[in-house]
This record gives structure tokens, sequence and C-alpha cells, in this order.
């Protein structure tokens, strides 16, 4: 069995920036959970979170993105960065905390991000309308990357085309 790390990150207090914090939540609280799923939800990536990172098989980052129509929902394969210059700011992205599993503990895990555009960055616990509506498209495409994912064989190589192309 798999393990799968999901990561949700953004600003809770910056409208739309919560996109990534509050859809981690709600996964972690529906019925759609499973044993080998360790839910996070966190405002930054961090130097920290290279462990759990490259303890797991998946990891599914979830964030808002700044591109395109507001409510837009966007998921994308994720590798690493060949350098670990950032290791030791406040803040990574996705390909860097990939970057520092690999270099740090030889382990990459495959990854994906799924993003909304957002709409609304103001002081504010609220996400937008547009981008509230796209929560249940964002639950329904992590169950289907978790899903692909389990029907590849072991020996098959690891691809999400279908999942990317959606």
């Amino acid at each position: 069995m798999q393990r799968v790390l999901i990561i949700g990150h953004g600003n809770p207090y910056r409208g739309d920036d919560g996109l990534g914090f509050r859809a981690a939540e709600q996964y972690e609280a529906s019925n759609r959970r499973h044993a080998t799923v360790e839910v996070m939800a966190v405002q930054r990536l961090k130097p920290e979170h290279v462990q759990n990172v490259a303890q797991s098989d998946l990891v599914i980052f979830l964030a808002v993105g700044t591109k395109g129509e507001p409510g837009t929902v966007c998921g994308q394969e994720v590798f690493p960065e060949s350098r670990c210059d950032g290791l030791f700011t406040r803040e990574l992205t996705p390909c860097a905390l990939l970057g520092a599993s690999s270099v740090i503990y030889k382990r990459c895990p495959q990854a994906y991000l799924i993003s909304v555009t957002g709409d609304n960055f103001g002081f504010s616990s609220q996400l937008s309308s547009k981008v509230e509506a796209a929560l249940p498209e964002v639950m329904q495409r992590i169950d289907d990357v978790l899903k692909t994912v389990q029907e590849t064989p072991a020996d098959a190589p690891k691809t999400m085309a279908a999942f990317v192309g959606q």
C-alpha cells in the first residue's frame, strides 16, 4: 500500500490564498480519507516538511493559483528542483521540497499539484464564491489521483497524463 501525503498550503486569513489550507482540512474531515493518507494543512511549505515528503510514495499539493480565470481547477505533475539553494529560507515551493527530499534522503516521491485560480487575496478568512464553488472539484481531483495511482501496476511507469489533461 502506498503512503500518500496531502499538503494543503496557504494563508487562511488572506482570502483565496487559504484554498490549499481549507481543502486539506475539508479532505481530512471527509469520509474519503484512507488509513495510508496523511493530511497536512500548513501556511507555508518549510524545510521541516522534507522528511514527511521523503517518507511518502505520493504527495499531492493543494494551493491557490494566480493565472487564469478565477475558480478554474488545474492539475499538474510536479518535479524536483535540481538545486537545493532555498533550504534555509522561510518558505519553499513544492519543487524545492521534492528536490530537498532527493538530495537529503535520496528519495523523491511522485507528486502532483492541484490548484484553483484565486480571485480575492485581501484580509479575510472566507474564500471568494468562485473558489468556494471549486472545492468539490478539488476533492474529486484528489480522489481521481488516488484511484489512478492505486490502479497502476507496481511495475508500470508512473504517469498522470490522463489526470493532468482533465
